[in-house]
């Protein structure tokens, strides 16, 4: 199975294991700009009218996750606002990220309408990796890392529903049972991933998907997805095949 055992990956958006200490010349341009309700912001001096937009759009994000999963971080991520996606990719690369707690990376170059889903997407990480134990935050398998905030953002790229329509076609669907069949690609780890959560809250609803993050306290987060269905692997994998079967 693929497993998401360093930070790295996942800190193109969201650090919240990997310490990232930032370079002395750097992090001289970043500094406080905003403390909201649920987030401080971090950047440059020319970008403080942006940081309370930004920081508007994570509030509203967060409210949604917030209420989705009724409950909240323990903790206060860092914004850490940057000019560019460039810019962003850059200091992950070197390691040279202001602060060394949990943050969400913001590029101030992405198309404005996007900006919110893209928050969503982030902070459903941010709060799958607060309700696990710290010996299991390394331990999260591709699929449900990335699968659980597609779902949470709530909607499907063409690009990924006509991914999702080969597997179907072809019968090349991962499968639970099989882990084997898991170690794929991120992409398709990332499809199945969301059409899972799919049926989990098709089946449950949100309620469903609450008892799978409530689950993680003391399960891994597979046995707490499945708890989530009340399904066993093989049972899933047949209900996902029922599911997808009109697709």
């Amino acid at each position: 199975m693929r497993i998401l055992r360093a930070s790295l990956q996942f800190a193109v958006a969201v650090s919240s294991v990997a310490v990232l200490s930032a370079a002395p010349g750097q992090v001289a341009e970043f500094r406080m700009a905003a403390q909201l309700d649920h987030f401080d912001i971090t950047c440059a001096p020319e970008f403080d009218r942006q940081a309370l937009s930004v920081g508007r759009q994570a509030e509203n994000a967060y409210q949604r996750v917030s209420s989705t999963l009724q409950r909240d971080l323990t903790f206060r991520p860092l914004l850490v606002l940057f000019p560019t996606a460039a810019d962003r990719m850059r200091a992950i690369d070197t390691r040279t990220i202001p602060g060394n707690r949990e943050h969400v990376l913001v590029a101030l170059d992405r198309p404005q309408e996007t900006i919110e889903g893209q928050f969503i997407h982030e902070l459903s990480h941010v709060f799958l990796f607060d309700a696990l134990p710290p010996a299991q935050r390394h331990n999260v398998p591709l699929w449900i890392l990335e699968g659980f905030a597609d779902y949470q953002r709530g909607e499907w790229s063409e690009d990924d529903r006509a991914a999702l329509k080969i597997m179907v076609d072809r019968g090349s669907l991962p499968k639970l049972s099989r882990e084997e069949t898991l170690n794929r690609d991120a992409r398709t780890n990332a499809v199945f991933g969301h059409a899972a959560f799919d049926l989990l809250a098709a089946r449950e609803g949100t309620d469903g998907v609450r008892r799978f993050v409530d689950a993680l306290g003391d399960r891994t987060p597979v046995s707490a997805f499945l708890a989530g269905l009340e399904l066993s692997s093989a049972d899933f994998d047949h209900e996902l095949d029922v599911h997808l079967s009109g697709l």
